[in-house]
């Protein structure tokens, strides 16, 4: 288990690493290892790191090869098999998944999804395509949040951190999901206004 976080200024306003520190400061219960923090302009990413697969610093994320960059959350089951795939082209410098799952997308790009098997939820950062992906397993088992106003997009692998960024009123609606159901994956929804779970994937273009 590890925790992410990113935001996304749509006004072009710098993402400052304060917010992204105080967002992976309320998600150290998710990875007590590592802490990682990536800014570029409008776009900001972080990583709190549980080490399991590969327990070298080379693993750390925000994992980039100083162009894209990825942070990820869960489990790629057949991370070996798609290494191998993508041996030809590239020197993996790590044993972990993460580096396969960043070499895919960059490969693939939005295909990658139909090709691995886990469970998930990342973001990535296409410095050529100027993109941002955010995606998660079908099933759920890894929470990705999404908060989406005016001016910016956050994202975190929980919703305490999104509180920051919006009043934390609740959704009626939400709520009698909630009391209904316990765990509607269906719709998205949360008991906070504006705040949703993502049900699969979004992809955003940063540049018009």
């Amino acid at each position: 288990m590890c925790g992410i976080a990113g935001v996304w200024s749509k006004t072009d306003r710098p993402v400052h690493a304060n917010d992204l520190q105080h967002m992976l400061g309320l998600m150290v219960h998710r990875g007590p290892d590592a802490e990682g923090i990536w800014t570029s302009g409008s776009v900001g990413l972080g990583n709190r790191r549980l080490k399991i697969l590969d327990l070298s610093d080379a693993a750390n994320q925000p994992f980039s090869d100083g162009h894209d960059v990825l942070v990820f959350n869960g489990r790629i089951f057949n991370f070996k098999e798609i290494r191998s795939e993508l041996e030809e082209g590239y020197s993996f410098r790590t044993d972990c998944d993460t580096e396969v799952l960043f070499r895919a997308l960059q490969v693939w790009k939005t295909g990658a999804l139909d090709r691995v098997y886990g469970q998930f939820a990342f973001a990535f950062y296409s410095h050529t395509d100027q993109t941002l992906l955010l995606a998660r397993d079908h099933v759920g088992i890894c929470p990705l949040y999404v908060l989406e106003t005016d001016d910016a997009l956050y994202f975190s692998s929980e919703i305490h951190p999104l509180l920051k960024f919006q009043s934390g009123r609740l959704d009626p609606d939400g709520v009698l999901d909630y009391f209904t159901y316990r765990y509607n994956i269906q719709n998205g929804k949360t008991l906070f206004d504006g705040v949703r779970r993502s049900t699969s994937f979004f992809l955003w273009a940063l540049r018009k």
